[in-house]
Parts: structure tokens; sequence; C-alpha cells
């Protein structure tokens, strides 16, 4: 959810989300970009089409604990929709993905990424920013598969990996186990749309 204008560290793979929103989050200003990096920041942001690909209303975090001050304004300020874990362990899986789906009422098409810092550092071994007190590795099986079901998903990813951080290969195991829970309920999901269009 950085910009040029406002990350602390200037990797751009801390930024798809602001370029997808148009968001240069300037009222959080805190650097002063060079000629370059604005040009091709407003490559990035008009890539295809000029103008916004995801409107703030389209987008939820689910599980988002470790975030900068710039971030949290910009989710305030375009009153984004937050899950955070409390909220998770209290409803469970199937009632949240229900007000989730309920919240992109409008939207046709729908794009998941899993990132596996929302997983707790017990589980989440092989990345670079592991964070304490995320989901448990049931929490984000049953949460990955429930949000799967719904017809209208188009993606799933999974982000953050790093097997060089995984000397011990417990995050492949634990990815795969949330991938193969995933991989059935797109499978229960496709035989069911199968059943329906004959």
């Amino acid at each position: 959810m950085h910009s040029p204008y406002t990350t602390p560290s200037g990797n751009v793979h801390g930024m798809p989300l602001a370029a997808a929103l148009n968001e240069d989050n300037l009222p959080c200003q805190r650097n002063q970009p060079d000629a370059e990096t604005e040009f091709f920041w407003r490559r990035l942001q008009n890539l295809a089409e000029p103008g916004p690909k995801l409107r703030p209303e389209h987008l939820v975090y689910v599980a988002v604990r470790d975030i900068e001050g710039e971030e949290n304004a910009v989710i305030e300020r375009l009153n984004i929709k937050w899950i955070k874990l409390p909220e998770i362990q209290a409803k469970g899986s199937r009632q949240l993905v229900r007000e989730i789906y309920e919240h992109l009422r409008f939207c046709d098409l729908v794009y998941i990424s899993f990132d596996v810092d929302s997983l707790d550092s017990e589980f989440s071994k092989g990345t670079g920013t592991p964070v304490e007190k995320g989901l448990y590795l049931s929490e984000a099986e049953n949460l990955c598969q429930d949000l799967l079901e719904n017809e209208r998903v188009i993606c799933f990813e999974m982000v953050e990996i790093n097997p060089t951080l995984d000397n011990e290969n417990t995050m492949a195991k634990n990815a795969f186990n949330i991938l193969e829970k995933a991989t059935a309920a797109i499978e229960r999901r496709l035989r069911l749309e199968e059943v329906v269009s004959r």
C-alpha cells in the first residue's frame, strides 16, 4: 500500500496495491522521489489504461498485522475493509467468508493473494518478515478453502515464500498443506459447476 512518496524501504514490491488504486498517499509523504522514479511510478499506475484498476471498496485485508503508519492511514482514509485476527477467531472462517463476499457483492471477479506472513511466525519460517500472533495453520487452510469455493474467484496465489530462509523445509510443508486444501476446494467447485451446466 506504499507509494514512492511514503515507502520507508524503496522496495517496489510494497507498492502494487497503491499502484492499482492509483493512490500516492500524499498526506503521509515522507520522500521526495526523483524525476525518473516519478516517471516510472506514473507508468506503473497507468498500465493498460489510465487511472485506478481497483476501487478501495473492492479490497479486503484479512489477518494483516504488521503495517507502517502510512499504510494504516491510507486504509483508514479510503475506508478499506480490514478483518483482524480476533474477528477471524471469534466468527470462524465460514461466517467471515460470507461477510467478505457480501462486501464484494458488486465484484464480478475475485483475485485472492495469500501472503504467508499472515501465518503466525511458528508456522511461517521461510519468509522474510515472520510476525508473531498470526493465523494458525488450520485457520489459514480453512480460510483459503472457504474463500475458494466461490465461483467468482479467478486467481489464487501464495506469496512471500523464501526457501533460502527455510532450512527445515517448514514453510514448504505448511504452504503445501494450504495449497492442497485450496486445490481441493477449486476441484469441488469445478465439479459442481460441471454438474449444474449439464
